[in-house]
């Protein structure tokens, strides 16, 4: 074979080479577009997807809080510092109302016991 025959066939070879990587570039973006076709379905049929929301919505439950008196922060302290648990004790300073302010200091302390003494018992 001489030179000249090696070199036809050489470009030859490259040419068929270069169409080769031509050809698998081509399938490999269809491939990709194919992909992103898919994926934009999925992400499509998603986003339009029902969402569940409740029928129904239940009235927010608001209770007025008040502010606590002088005789209410008092009579909270005494007692639990006596040892009753203090939710036990908030509950009933705010079960006496206004008495807080207008009763005497020591028999709001004296109901106090009387009242929450049961449940420390037990």
């Amino acid at each position: 074979m001489t030179a000249k025959a090696a070199n036809a066939r050489l470009y030859i070879a490259t040419i068929g080479l270069v169409a080769a990587v031509l050809s698998l570039l081509g399938a490999l973006v269809l491939l990709a577009s194919s992909a992103a076709a898919w994926l934009a379905a999925r992400v499509q049929a998603h986003a339009e997807a029902p969402v569940a929301r409740p029928a129904h919505r239940a009235p927010a439950r608001l209770a007025a809080v008040r502010r606590p008196t002088d005789g209410a922060v008092r009579l909270t302290v005494a007692l639990t510092g006596l040892g009753f648990h203090a939710p036990d004790v908030r509950r009933f300073v705010g079960s006496l109302g206004d008495r807080v302010d207008s009763a005497p200091l020591e028999t709001l302390i004296k109901d106090g016991l009387r009242v929450l003494a049961p449940a420390v018992a037990s």
